[in-house]
């Protein structure tokens, strides 16, 4: 009788468990959020129209103006820095007409529904709402919806400070 020792390599075993896990963790949040590279933090997008609501004046901004570019630049590296999701607000109808009257605020609208690259299922809006004063410019939220009109739940940003700064440079029309 030919009887053979069972040898087991520890190195092949946890290579197998770390490989099995990482893809686990990998197909879960691909899953989860719809978004095969949830986990890339990059975001690189061309919106057609940008409008910074300053206190009861608008700057409207198309890809034509010289201050578009940079203010795009600064949305991108913005929206490549999210810090978390709160879902338990949104912007009521009042709210969103005092960001768009009375506020300070920047809406960023795409042609196409975008992907944001985050571990939080978020949607693919066509619209973006990044308050820049009041309680939700506190806490750096950025809405997110469709048409015009927003869901509820909120990004948290890192910081808005690049955008805050690109939006006092603007002069607005009445």
């Amino acid at each position: 009788m030919d009887e053979t020792a069972l040898k087991i390599d520890l190195r092949e075993v946890v290579l197998v468990l770390v490989v099995g896990l990482g893809a686990l963790v990998f197909c879960a949040g691909a899953l989860a959020n719809d978004d095969p590279l949830w986990f890339s933090p990059v975001f690189n997008e061309t919106p057609t129209d940008v409008i910074v609501h300053l206190n009861g004046c608008d700057a409207r901004l198309k890809s034509s103006s010289p201050q578009f570019q940079p203010l795009v630049d600064a949305i991108n590296q913005t929206l490549s820095q999210i810090d978390g999701y709160e879902q338990g607000f949104g912007l009521s109808p009042e709210s969103l007409l005092d960001y768009r009257t009375r506020d300070r605020s920047i809406e960023i609208f795409y042609a196409q529904p975008i992907r944001l690259h985050i571990p939080y299922r978020f949607g693919h809006p066509t619209n973006l709402l990044i308050p820049l004063s009041g309680p939700f410019g506190e806490t750096r939220s950025l809405f997110g919806g469709r048409d015009g009109d927003y869901w509820g739940g909120a990004l948290r940003l890192k910081t808005n400070d690049a955008l805050a700064r690109h939006a006092n440079l603007l002069v607005c029309s009445r």
